[in-house]
């Protein structure tokens, strides 16, 4: 399948978008970050209903239409993944946008303002380009090579404790989004969540997997399916190569978390 937008035009609305979320970040402090995310969400709303009208609209920011289950074509997006990271000040949140056909993601955009780094795929003609500056890959606090990603949310729980005993090089580092570009550039070995995660969260980073070969496995085992008419995936998922997320599950299941 040709993909129906223009790759390079996408690769500007997002950068746009990044560099938007960057600037207000400067301007602002505290709560006052917060609104930030309604005024990117209309923004992205506004320029990629331009760049394909044709396309319906699910995004964390607005409120959902079931309009959207009568289009082939929807766009899923989260102008602000890592909320909490942004308000911080830590460098660990994105822009993420996706478009899905017929319940499958076809393009999709992860973009990093803080490190300017992200990439955009092309899912059927197996695509993916580097947007922003490319930075130095993260190391293992233990000197392993590669490491495992996982949510600040998630970090020292006891579940997470478990798989960090029993050998997994887990770090923390805050939005899904990001954390799976990691995995998809090969900056990460690959990433564990056990909750639930909206479509918007990840629609982006997956297409990012599937153009270079990789997978979002949901533990449960149940296939990623997007433009639902309930867009929470209520399971928790692998990312990463199928081997590795093979042996992944195992280690989970063989802890009894799974």
């Amino acid at each position: 399948m040709i993909s129906p937008v223009s790759l390079d035009e996408l690769e500007r609305i997002v950068l746009s978008a990044g560099r938007m979320l960057r600037e207000r970040q400067e301007q602002s402090t505290g709560k006052e970050a917060v609104t930030v995310d309604k005024e990117i969400d209309d923004y992205l709303k506004e320029r990629l209903a331009h760049l394909f009208p044709e396309a319906g609209w699910l995004s964390e920011e607005t409120k959902d239409s079931k309009e959207r289950l009568e289009k082939s074509w929807v766009w899923i997006v989260d102008p602000l993944d890592g909320t909490r990271e942004y308000n911080q000040n830590l460098p660990e949140y994105a822009v993420s946008v996706g478009l899905a056909f017929r319940g499958e993601v076809e393009v999709g955009a992860v973009y990093n303002p803080a490190t300017d780094e992200g990439a955009i795929a092309a899912v059927t003609a197996k695509r993916l380009l580097r947007i922003g500056e490319t930075k130095a890959p993260l190391r293992s606090p233990s000197g392993r090579h590669g490491v495992i990603p996982i949510s600040r949310n998630e970090s020292g729980k006891d579940d997470m404790n478990k798989l960090l005993r029993g050998g997994l090089p887990l770090i923390p580092v805050g939005s899904i989004a990001y954390r799976i570009y990691l995995v998809a550039v090969a900056r990460a070995m690959a990433s564990i969540t056990l909750l639930p995660k909206s479509e918007w969260d990840i629609c982006g980073g997956v297409a990012l997997l599937k153009a270079v070969g990789l997978e979002y496995r949901r533990i449960d085992g149940r296939p990623v399916t997007f433009n639902m008419a309930d867009p929470l995936l209520n399971s928790g998922a692998i990312i990463g190569i199928p081997a590795q997320v093979d042996s992944i599950i195992e280690t989970i299941r063989s802890l009894g978390l799974g």
